[in-house]
Formats: C-alpha cells, sequence, structure tokens
C-alpha cells in the first residue's frame, strides 16, 4: 500500500493547486 507519507504529499499538493486556482 502507500505510505502516509505519500498520502499526505498528495494531498498537500492538491491542495496547493486549488490555492492556486483561487487566487488566480
Amino acid at each position: 500500500g502507500l505510505q502516509p507519507d505519500v498520502v499526505t504529499y498528495t494531498t498537500l499538493m492538491k491542495a496547493l493547486i486549488r490555492v492556486e486556482k483561487f487566487d488566480k
């Protein structure tokens, strides 16, 4: 399975993408 760190990293990246789109 995926490591917890990988899941957390993916979640953070998705959050950052949403923030960037929201700011723009």
